[in-house]
């Protein structure tokens, strides 16, 4: 053998001698087996899309049973949590949704920062786009404003939600969810399936049943505040007026979020236990090596659901606000609907004018005596001018 052979010891013309270490035979088999068993996909599906989790908790929460499914995103869902408690202590995301809250008496307008108010709103704007060709005789393309009044039911318990499809749905996935990871132990006496499911459920369980999901949901008094409206601004073709009448929710804390509730140590220790505890879930689901399908679809399963809960529009009834709708004023100009609104609800139409008149309303002759008179109520009571201009 030549000094050359002996330093290359493949003749470079011969190529088959060079095979790339994976052949096409290898690779083929990495993608079958991969297929057949993806173990290493269900632990990184476990870490993504904690917002779902989130918004679903947010809707669903406020009793001591939450049923939100257990899915991807949980562990991930956890983790952030427990940074929010040791951080701001707040659980419920930021409203998703954006709305005004305009104090009838004061003429104050806030930003609103409560999610129940945001998808109070929401649901309602998409209650009426469905049902707007028949709620009066204005066709929905001339129709400039729609008010609608509510009052609060006394009959019901401000705070205390109501029960609805989505939250009894919950228990009946998580019963197909853990029928599911029963495959593998009844056919092959795989248990690993049915003991992530059920301690995945479990775990999703406990983390819906923390207090402070009531407290911070609905923390403002319950026995009412002053009259209300709830809409996007101007532009918005959309205004909820809720009746203050010493019952209910007081919306204007509640949006503003004066009261914060803050994490307690024993809470705070709660969830640090809940996150270790679903580390050692995703951890465990790493090292499994067979049957993985089973829980991709008991994961998949619960995303579905997650995702439905999350989005679909409810009554605010489920919010723990109920209301009884009393009335419905509109008119094919914003400046009628706001005079109507002032003549059957004193200081509500009036309130409103900044919102959708920023520049200040202007009015005719027709109209001086019945505004004059609706800032002589205002000046009476020691409440701002109204921004109204004479033509």
């Amino acid at each position: 053998m030549s000094s050359t052979d002996e330093v290359f010891p493949y003749h470079l013309a011969d190529n088959n001698s060079l095979k790339h270490p994976l052949s096409t035979r290898d690779t083929s088999g990495i993608l079958q087996s991969q297929w057949k068993n993806p173990n290493d996909i269900l632990s990184l599906l476990l870490i993504l899309g904690p917002d779902v989790v989130w918004r679903a908790l947010a809707q669903l929460a406020g009793e001591t049973i939450t049923p939100v499914v257990f899915s991807y995103g949980w562990v991930a869902y956890a983790v952030n949590t427990l940074v929010a408690a040791f951080g701001d202590g707040q659980m419920l995301p930021q409203p998703d949704y954006p709305v005004l809250v305009i104090g009838a008496k004061s003429g104050h307008v806030r930003t609103n920062q409560s999610w129940i108010i945001g998808r109070l709103l929401r649901d309602f704007d998409h209650s009426q786009a469905k049902a707007a060709p028949n709620l009066n005789k204005f066709a929905p393309d001339y129709e400039a404003l729609r008010v609608t009044i509510f009052q609060v039911d006394r009959r019901r318990k401000a705070g205390v939600p109501t029960r609805d499809w989505l939250w009894y749905s919950g228990f009946a996935v998580m019963l197909a969810q853990i029928g599911i990871s029963v495959i593998p132990l009844a056919i092959e006496g795989d248990w690993a399936p049915i003991l992530v499911a059920v301690s995945g459920t479990t775990l999703s369980l406990l983390q819906g049943a923390v207090s402070q999901w009531r407290e911070e949901k609905w923390a403002c008094p319950t026995t009412g505040g002053w009259t209300t409206s709830l809409t996007r601004g101007n532009g918005s073709r959309n205004v909820m007026v809720i009746l203050g009448n010493n019952h209910g929710l007081d919306l204007e804390i509640l949006a503003g979020k004066s009261w914060k509730p803050k994490s307690s140590i024993p809470a705070r220790a709660f969830l640090f236990l809940l996150a270790l505890f679903w580390l050692v879930l995703l951890i465990s689901v790493s090292g499994l090596r067979a049957n993985a399908w089973y829980l991709l679809t008991v994961g998949l399963i619960g995303m579905i659901h997650n995702l439905v809960v999350a989005g679909a529009p409810r009554d605010p009834s489920t919010l723990g606000i109920h209301l009884n709708q009393i009335d419905i004023i509109a008119d094919s100009k914003v400046s009628k609907v706001l005079q109507k609104t002032e003549d059957r609800y004193p200081l509500v139409g009036s309130s409103l004018i900044s919102v959708f008149f920023p520049g200040g309303m202007r009015v005719n002759n027709d109209e001086k005596e019945f505004w004059s008179k609706a800032e002589s109520v205002r000046q009476n009571q020691g409440l701002a001018k109204l921004a109204v201009k004479l033509d």
